[in-house]
C-alpha cells in the first residue's frame, strides 16, 4: 500500500511517536480525523502480522512460468498467482539471490565488485529462473532488516532488528486496535444559541423522573413567553430543524417535548392544534406570559 505514515520499527518509537505522528498527518489532512489515522495504520502494520497472532513478513508474489520446478519447492504452486507469507530467513534467501541475479543478468557485473545494497529496488521483479516478485511497500520496509558484510561477503540480516520487531508488531497492533475501540468518530457541535436574558429557564432532567420547576408556570405559558421575548426570532434557532427546536426547548423548560411540540404549532393559525388543550395562542395565556415579563420592571 501506498501511505506517508512514517513506520515505526519498534513499540517504544511507535507510542512515544504516536501524538507527533498524528499532529503532522491531520495537519496534511485537515478533514480527516484520529480514526482515520488509526484506520490506515492499521492497513500498515496488519500487513506483518499474521492472524496466528505471531509475526511473519509478507514475502512475495509468486508468479510461475510454465511447469518447471521452483527452486523453493515448498512455495511452488504451477500455474497459479498469488501472495504467500514467509519468515524472514526465507525472504532473505530469495532476496540474496535476486540481487545477485540481477547484478550477474542485467548489470554484467561479479556481485563483489559493487555496491550490493544499491540494488535492493532493482532486482524486484519475476523471471523465469526466480519467479517472485517482493510486495513492494513490505520489500521498502525490510531494506532496513539487510546489509552486506564486505568481510563475510555476503547479504546479512540484523537478527536483534527483526527479532525485536517480532515483539513489537503486535504490540503496536494491539495499541492500534485498542485505539480504535475507544476513539469516537467526532461529532458537529450542537450550534451555540443566544437566549435572551429575561428568559429565566430550568436546568435540563431526564424524562423518567421530571421534577416539577419551583414556579409551576404551564407549557403554555412558557412557550408564549418565549414568543413574546422573541425568542423564535432568533437567526440560530430560525436555522434549527423543528425536532431540534423541540427537544431543545423541552430541555429548557422541563416539559415533554409532545406539550412543546404542541403549543408552538399553536401559535401557528393554520396548524390545527386542539386550541383547547394547546393554549399558547389564546389571549389569556399571552396576557399572563406579558405580566410575568413585567413583573420586576
Amino acid at each position: 500500500m501506498e501511505t506517508d505514515v512514517i513506520f515505526r520499527y519498534s513499540f517504544k518509537e511507535f507510542e512515544s511517536n504516536y501524538d507527533t505522528d498524528l499532529s503532522q498527518w491531520l495537519e496534511d489532512y485537515p478533514d480527516a480525523t484520529e480514526r482515520d489515522f488509526l484506520i490506515e495504520l492499521k492497513g500498515i502494520y496488519d500487513e506483518f502480522v499474521r492472524w496466528s497472532g505471531r509475526n511473519y513478513f509478507r514475502g512475495y508474489k509468486v508468479e510461475h512460468f510454465e511447469s518447471r520446478m521452483s527452486p523453493y519447492d515448498d512455495v511452488y504452486l504451477s500455474g497459479e498467482s498469488t501472495t504467500n507469507w514467509f519468515g524472514i530467513e526465507k525472504y532473505h534467501e530469495v532476496l540474496s539471490d535476486k540481487i545477485k541475479r540481477h547484478i550477474m543478468t542485467v548489470v554484467n557485473a561479479d556481485p563483489h565488485d559493487v555496491d550490493f545494497m544499491e540494488y535492493y529496488f532493482d532486482c524486484n521483479y519475476a523471471e523465469l529462473e526466480l519467479p517472485y516478485e517482493f510486495d513492494p511497500y513490505i520489500h521498502s520496509v525490510l531494506k532496513n532488516f539487510f546489509d552486506y558484510d564486505n568481510d563475510l561477503d555476503m547479504l546479512v540480516i540484523n537478527k536483534k532488528l527483526a527479532k525485536n520487531f517480532e515483539f513489537s508488531v503486535i504490540k503496536i497492533a494491539d495499541y492500534i486496535d485498542e485505539r480504535l475501540k475507544n476513539v469516537h468518530i467526532k461529532k458537529e457541535p450542537v450550534k451555540k444559541i443566544t437566549i435572551p436574558a429575561t428568559a429565566i429557564v430550568s436546568p435540563p432532567v431526564t424524562e423518567e423522573n421530571e421534577p416539577k420547576p419551583k414556579i409551576n408556570t404551564s407549557c403554555s405559558v412558557q412557550v408564549a413567553l418565549l414568543k413574546e421575548l422573541g425568542f423564535f426570532d432568533l437567526p440560530s434557532i430560525k436555522e434549527m430543524s423543528s425536532a431540534q427546536k423541540e427537544y431543545i426547548i423541552s430541555r429548557l423548560l422541563n416539559k415533554s417535548e409532545r406539550d412543546v411540540r404542541g403549543n408552538i404549532n399553536a401559535l401557528n393559525p393554520d396548524s390545527g392544534e386542539d386550541l383547547s388543550k394547546y393554549t399558547s395562542p389564546t389571549d389569556t395565556t399571552i396576557q399572563k406570559a406579558i405580566r410575568i415579563i413585567k413583573e420586576k420592571q
